[in-house]
C-alpha cells in the first residue's frame, strides 16, 4: 500500500512538471496534474487558495498553449470544480448573442467566456458595460439562449495576459 500511495505521488509530481511557468510555488501536486491533464503545455499565471462557500478552492489562471486565457477552480484534491476560457464571440452560440444583442444593444461586449462544469454542463458569460464606463456587468446563458443569471456587479479578473 505505501509503495502504490509513493508511485501515485511519484506520478503526480512528474506530471505536474511539464506545466510551463508557474507563477508561484502555492498550489500542490494534485492540482498542478489537475491543470497539466486538462490543458497540457500551458503556462500558469497565478495560482492561490480562496474559500467558497466555507470550502478551499484553488484558482489557477493560465495560458493554454494554443494562446487562450483560462480560469480554473480546482479543489485540494486536484477535482476540476470549473473551467472558464475566455471565447471570441463568434465562437458563442448564435441564440445566445442574438438574445444578449436583443435586451442589451446599447452596450459593448467586454469579454465572452465559456464556463464548463465536471457533469459536462456549459455556460456562456457575457461581460459587458456601457462605452465610457468602467463598471461591468455579465450576463450568463445556457447554450440554448436561456438566461441563468444576471451580475450587476461583475468585478474584472482578467490579469492573466
Amino acid at each position: 500500500m505505501k509503495l502504490a500511495s509513493v508511485v501515485v505521488t511519484g506520478g503526480l509530481l512528474c506530471l505536474s512538471m511539464s506545466v510551463q511557468g508557474w507563477a508561484d510555488d502555492k498550489c500542490p501536486p494534485s492540482v498542478k496534474a489537475a491543470v497539466e491533464t486538462t490543458f497540457p503545455g500551458s503556462e500558469v499565471k497565478k495560482c492561490e487558495i480562496e474559500t467558497e462557500k466555507g470550502k478551499q478552492v484553488y484558482e489557477v489562471k493560465l495560458k493554454t498553449k494554443d494562446g487562450h486565457v483560462s480560469k480554473m477552480n480546482i479543489d485540494p484534491a486536484g477535482l476540476v470544480l470549473m473551467t472558464s476560457q475566455f471565447v471570441s464571440t463568434d465562437t458563442v452560440p448564435v441564440v445566445v448573442m442574438k438574445n444578449f444583442q436583443g435586451k442589451y444593444a446599447g452596450y459593448k461586449i467586454v469579454r465572452t467566456e465559456k464556463v464548463t462544469f465536471p457533469d459536462g454542463k456549459t455556460t456562456y458569460r457575457v461581460i459587458y458595460a456601457k462605452d465610457n464606463d468602467a463598471s461591468k456587468k455579465a450576463v450568463v446563458y445556457t447554450p440554448e439562449g436561456t438566461v441563468v443569471e444576471e451580475i450587476q456587479t461583475y468585478s474584472d479578473d482578467a490579469d492573466t495576459d
